[in-house]
């Protein structure tokens, strides 16, 4: 839905009219939102949950899991990376008139020669695209940036804090994330505050000071690391709540997260996540089901190629064939959807298949 909204860079009023009439199309965009937010604080939960007893035990997994990451993270996303500089680019600044429609909005969103397109993808091999102007070529991957920073960041934090004894590690820990909180929490409000807001995201773009607006304050709230830790750290206060479950530890986790709630979106996803881990040890135990590794790989893949694969089907099925600006139908957008899904489901178990018979036993092991 969001990438529906530069199809039409002409049409940009009508679009948010629609957004404005038509609660279904604004709850598809802003649910973007709380999605990542979630994703994020697993990520922190998880990665807190898998160190803290390596810690506490005396044996430091560092090497092991930065390893087991890599093997993980690396191999889909760098075959991704060259697919889109061989081919997908290119095709890109063919001039096809069959698929003006899919050319703009994917183009636009996600693969804007202005934004860097192909010069900065190599920061995408670094994983310092987030830190490029506008997040540089293939900008959806900010957040394979920001999670890679986090799996490099986080093992070293972990150690500092062992330094103070195995004993309590886990409230030195919940301590140093309720920091972070409070210290993004305080950057997060001084950038509402300095920026005008809301911001033209559909457009129109061509003002330049609507464009710079847009620009600095996706940069600063949006792509980078900092305004991200809040959510990641929410994730790591969950996972020292569950090692050490008592009536003080549970009031900080939960008043650190409603304090924040005032101006952090991310702590009411975390409440009920939060609610869900602690009260719930069946749904603790979820989370340690096996299956979740390969939804996990099938999900990663789907990430990295889904933007290709709408890219395929909207140039066979142009936006406008199916979704009237004025009178949007929901059928047919679940119908394209639903078309978007299982291709790129389709292409995600090929890619999987392909890696783990290439890299099996380290794929397996991460």
């Amino acid at each position: 839905m969001f990438a529906l909204g530069f199809a039409w860079p002409e049409q940009h009023l009508e679009w948010y009219k629609a957004l404005e009439e038509r609660p279904w199309m604004l709850g598809l965009v802003n649910v973007s939102e709380p999605a990542m937010d979630t994703f994020l604080i697993l990520s922190g939960f998880l990665a807190a949950s898998s160190l803290l007893p390596a810690l506490q035990s005396g044996r430091s997994p560092l090497q092991a899991r930065t390893e087991a990451r890599l093997a993980l993270m690396l191999p889909s996303y760098y075959a991704t990376l060259a697919l889109v500089y061989a081919a997908f680019l290119p095709l890109l600044e063919i001039d096809n008139a069959r698929a003006p429609e899919a050319q703009r909005a994917i183009g636009t969103l996600w693969f804007n020669e202005g934004d860097g397109c192909p010069n900065k993808l190599w920061t995408n091999f670094l994983f310092a695209n987030n830190q490029v102007e506008r997040a540089g070529c293939m900008k959806y991957a900010w957040s394979q940036a920001v999670q890679m920073q986090f799996f490099l960041l986080c093992p070293l934090l972990m150690l500092c804090l062992r330094q103070g004894g195995k004993k309590g590690m886990a409230g030195r820990l919940a301590k140093a994330c309720g920091g972070i909180i409070a210290v993004v929490t305080a950057y997060r409000a001084a950038i509402a505050l300095d920026f005008k807001l809301p911001v033209p995201v559909f457009g129109p773009l061509e003002d330049p000071e609507a464009l710079a607006l847009m620009t600095r304050t996706l940069q600063v709230s949006y792509y980078s690391l900092l305004p991200r830790l809040t959510h990641l750290a929410f994730g790591m206060l969950g996972s020292c709540a569950t090692h050490n479950i008592s009536s003080a530890r549970a009031l900080m986790v939960f008043g650190v997260a409603g304090v924040t709630g005032l101006l952090q979106p991310a702590a009411l996803t975390y409440l009920l996540c939060c609610a869900v881990l602690e009260l719930s040890r069946q749904a603790s135990r979820m989370l340690m089901w096996k299956g979740w590794r390969k939804v996990s790989d099938l999900s990663y893949d789907i990430y990295l190629l889904h933007p290709m694969v709408m890219y395929a089907v909207w140039t066979v099925l142009p936006p406008s064939a199916w979704l009237n600006v004025q009178k949007p139908s929901a059928a047919n957008f679940v119908v394209v959807s639903s078309m978007v899904f299982w291709v790129s489901l389709g292409l995600a178990r090929m890619h999987s298949r392909i890696w783990c018979h290439v890299i099996g036993p380290q794929r397996r092991q991460a």
